[in-house]
């Protein structure tokens, strides 16, 4: 008999009193021990184990079986020399599994008709979020592969994520990011950097090439037409162009007449033909349109109104190109006709700001992710509008995100929206949160929402 069953033996021989062995028949002939006689999962507990042991001295034949069906055992049975003992290990399943603690027992049985129980407690939290080994600085998603594609310093990587299976693929940057774009098909993305763009193979997972450019990038969009446009960092009464960089010659191409702010943001049109961005800093902020045909980015013209309505901070587009949503809450429509294009055409209340706004027809909605001031605090909630209507629907809660303390139950820390996506089908969102509890590092994380649980 070696050590390790040895000293399990002692162990088990401890609680024999109360680990509900039933013994047939005299020592000297078969002995099934088992310990300890409960068992406890915690929240960030998904195993643990027990041992079985043979204190008698003749072999015996052990079974066990769980008394509930998210539990697995692994070996559940086998054969025990005298003096032996093994280690089981417990595995529990919570999908499916609401939020609570819930009791059943393992049964252990010999083939010498002994028997023994052990009580088994597993605490669940069926909310519990997708923790994120890294932080986020920015994010976007692909409905044409259901994955998010995410930029982190410290160290500086960009991140696939499957947020359905919760797998993710890392590939190292060689300088801090501070913006990231997905090509429309989400095989590739551009990160800009300080100086520079990281092209990066989503498939392959790995940098194509580290392109040197003459500006810091504030934000970024790669096009399907082999380019990239970076928009500057910078103050805003700082005179500067969109740089349009050619990924096939690595060359920045200068267009006459798209002289702009630093500062502003854009976003790409569903066509591939035009980019929108929106000022940061200039008062009062405007509109405007690139397109992007010819290559390099070209500017067409800003909105027809100089402060009567709110613009700044931020843009997006509807999934049919046909509507502009605005950080502040204003929606402008979209046309081919000068004219008809950038014309507002109404208001989403609700909110102050939004930090982030996703659109999608299949869902039949608009989710916001709420911004924060020094007044309101980001609100741990999606506001939700009607799709096409605009109509105010309500709001659902962001729930909790469970953090690893150190301590078996963890700790409970709010979560706050930053970013939010609807897969293709329109049946899941997903939100990106930033959870930072009372005490201890702040942690990302990602939550995931029926859309039909939402309003």
């Amino acid at each position: 008999m070696n050590r390790l069953a040895r000293i399990l033996l002692v162990l088990a021989a401890l609680h024999l009193g109360s680990s509900g062995c039933s013994d047939k028949n005299p020592l000297g002939t078969t002995r099934l021990v088992v310990s300890p006689d409960s068992l406890r999962l915690e929240l960030l507990s998904d195993s643990t184990t027990f041992t079985v042991g043979n204190s008698g001295s003749k072999p015996l034949t052990w079974t066990a079986s769980p008394g509930a069906g998210y539990l697995t055992l692994a070996p559940s049975s086998g054969s025990l020399r005298p003096g032996d003992a093994s280690r089981v290990t417990v595995t529990a399943n919570r999908s499916g599994l609401a939020t609570g603690s819930f009791t059943t027992s393992i049964t252990i049985q010999s083939d010498a008709g002994q028997s023994a129980q052990i009580a088994v407690r597993l605490d669940n939290y069926a909310n519990a979020n997708w923790v994120l080994d890294h932080e986020v600085v920015d994010a976007e998603f692909s409905r044409a592969t259901n994955r998010i594609v995410t930029v982190s310093a410290s160290p500086p990587g960009l991140h696939v994520l499957d947020p359905v299976a919760r797998l993710s693929w890392s590939v190292p940057l060689s300088l801090d990011p501070a913006c990231v774009s997905v090509r429309p098909d989400g095989h590739f993305a551009a990160v800009g950097h300080a100086g520079a763009v990281s092209y990066v193979d989503l498939t392959t997972f790995a940098v194509v090439r580290l392109y040197t450019i003459s500006a810091d990038a504030l934000d970024i969009v790669l096009a399907s037409n082999g380019w990239v446009y970076i928009f500057p960092d910078g103050p805003d009464y700082i005179l500067s162009i969109v740089h349009s960089l050619n990924l096939s010659s690595g060359l920045e191409t200068p267009q006459s007449g798209n002289q702009i702010r630093a500062g502003l943001v854009g976003r790409l049109h569903p066509s591939g033909d035009y980019i929108y961005a929106t000022d940061n800093g200039v008062d009062p902020p405007d509109v405007r349109k690139f397109t992007i045909q010819g290559g390099g980015a070209g500017n067409l013209y800003d909105s027809p109104y100089h402060g009567e309505y709110q613009f700044g901070r931020d843009l997006w587009i509807s999934d049919d190109g046909t509507r502009i949503f605005m950080a502040i809450g204003s929606v402008l429509a979209v046309s081919e006709v000068m004219n008809s294009d950038m014309v507002h055409v109404a208001e989403m209340d609700g909110f102050l700001w939004a930090r982030w706004i996703e659109q999608s027809a299949a869902a039949g909605r608009v989710l916001c992710v709420p911004g924060e001031d020094t007044f309101t605090p980001a609100p741990s909630e999606i506001v939700s509008f009607g799709w096409p209507g605009l109509e105010f629907r309500g709001t659902v809660a962001l729930e909790p995100t469970l953090l690893d303390d150190g301590t078996p139950d963890g700790i409970m820390a709010d979560s706050k929206g930053r970013f939010v996506f609807i897969d293709a089908p329109g049946t899941s969102a997903f939100a990106i949160v930033h959870a930072a509890p009372p005490a201890g590092p702040a942690r990302w994380a990602i939550a995931r929402l029926g859309v039909s649980s939402i309003p």
